[in-house]
């Protein structure tokens, strides 16, 4: 996986709830805002992000289908997707979680719960890279 820096996704069709969370986030990584699922979708073809803070309920497609289609397409190198809903039920925690998610939260969200989970995602997300780095290492030396 090549070098990058840090960054955040932000997939959320309501600006005064993106604002919310970019706010709460931005001293930990740079942030960018997708204001529909198919936005997302164009951005992860260009760039790599570590986490993925998602709304279920978009405009054009669901949360849902744009995990699997995130996780679909990056596969174990997918960033960290969690769900950030107003929904508080079971089984859509459920499905989210079997299409790849790693996380929920609940609107209306709780600042210092969100810092602490996105600063783990990131920590995990750095840990893997440099994980992957030192195994292309050992097998550069070993050929």
């Amino acid at each position: 996986m090549p070098d990058h820096d840090e960054c955040i996704l932000i997939v959320e069709d309501s600006e005064f709830n993106a604002q919310v969370l970019a706010k709460t986030v931005s001293q930990l990584a740079p942030v960018i805002v997708a204001a529909s699922g198919n936005e997302a979708l164009d951005l992860m073809r260009t760039r790599v992000f570590d986490v993925v803070l998602l709304d279920i309920t978009l405009p054009d497609i669901d949360g849902f289908e744009v995990c699997r289609k995130i996780v679909e397409a990056q596969g174990p190198d997918a960033p960290s997707i969690i769900f950030v809903t107003s929904k508080d039920n079971v089984e859509d925690e459920e499905k989210g979680l079997s299409l790849g998610a790693v996380d929920y939260l609940y609107k209306p969200v709780v600042g210092s719960i969100v810092q602490a989970k996105v600063k783990n995602y990131l920590s995990h997300s750095r840990a893997r890279r440099d994980l992957i780095d030192k195994n292309a290492e050992l097998n550069e030396l070993a050929t």
